[in-house]
């Protein structure tokens, strides 16, 4: 296997374009080949998946990509600086774990794992391997999300009273492994994990299996810190798709509509709603863009290994 030239502790020593590989070719893959061929300072190398056909059908939409059907004949013929591992969850330690223990950086979507344990696991081999592991939670790349980080940075949003989400969706066949709550409810709870510093004291969760046999397709969390708490509420039996989340603070509140990505903020001296205006964008493609940076530069990242695994926590 051939590696790029790094730096000891994974920071890439030069500034040539990083060379991408995408495996998992399903739903969420399709949108990884597409983005990673938009961003500045990127090269897609390589696309991988165990089904043939769907490595034919992705390299229309990426011509002259390689395409390869095992994560082995891959590393021996291209070299890759990042894999975006896009695959069912259970096989999310194995596949990261094996790229980490090859020398690749790796963004893994979320969760970053089936378990807490397989979480931890993955977290030792990237630091053996002095490799960065990121954990693919984009909804804290949408534009609405960004803006309201944004906006409690420069005013005084004082202390986070209470957050509730809301995540509603019609089932996704695609996927066949995961729950609701590490599925959908994780999104949220890693914003919830950036904003609240502490621990939950302690979590109440009530879930149904309403459609799903063995998995639950709606679910209910209530977290309490030692100075908020946050509601969780998701399900995939909805006619309508809802993606929105309501914080309430010491010095106002916020809407954030995650769906159609806007913000709207209240304050004591302004009451009425106020739509902050946002520039639209893909969140996937800022995603990328900022993994690429932390490669590059070595920076702190919000969707690294360590909180991957938090908000797998707060699924507890």
């Amino acid at each position: 296997m051939r590696l790029a030239p790094q730096s000891h502790f994974g920071i890439m020593a030069d500034m040539r374009n990083l060379k991408i590989a995408i495996i998992g070719l399903g739903n969420m893959g399709k949108y990884h080949v597409k983005h990673s061929q938009t961003i500045p300072g990127a090269e897609l190398v390589a696309i991988c998946d165990t089904d043939p056909e769907r490595v034919r059908l992705a390299q229309e939409s990426a011509p002259g990509v390689p395409g390869f059907t095992s994560i082995a004949s891959m590393l021996a013929a291209v070299t890759v600086d990042l894999a975006c591992v896009v695959v069912p969850t259970f096989l999310h330690a194995k596949i990261a774990g094996e790229l980490l223990s090859h020398g690749v950086h790796v963004l893994v979507e979320k969760p970053i794992a089936s378990t807490i344990q397989e979480a931890e696991s993955l977290i030792q081999i990237a630091i053996e391997n002095k490799k960065r592991l990121f954990v693919g939670h984009v909804e804290y790349f949408n534009p609405a999300t960004q803006a309201f980080f944004n906006h409690i940075k420069t005013n005084s949003f004082g202390q986070i009273y209470q957050i509730c989400a809301r995540r509603w969706s019609p089932m996704p066949m695609q996927i066949t492994d995961a729950n609701v709550i590490i599925d959908l409810c994780i999104h949220d709870l890693h914003i919830v994990a950036q904003l609240i510093a502490e621990s939950p004291t302690h979590t109440t969760w009530h879930s149904k299996s309403h459609v799903l046999d063995n998995r639950a397709d709606a679910a209910t969390g209530i977290l309490h810190f030692p100075t908020a708490m946050a509601c969780i509420d998701a399900n995939w039996v909805s006619s309508a798709k809802v993606r929105d989340m309501e914080i309430v603070a010491q010095n106002g509140v916020a809407k954030i509509d995650l769906l159609n990505q806007r913000l709207f903020i209240s304050s004591p001296n302004q009451p009425e709603w106020t739509e902050t205006a946002i520039t639209k964008a893909w969140p996937l493609e800022t995603e990328l863009t900022h993994v690429l940076h932390a490669i590059r530069t070595g920076a702190p990242s919000p969707i690294d290994a360590k909180e991957g695994l938090r908000a797998l926590q707060f699924c507890q």
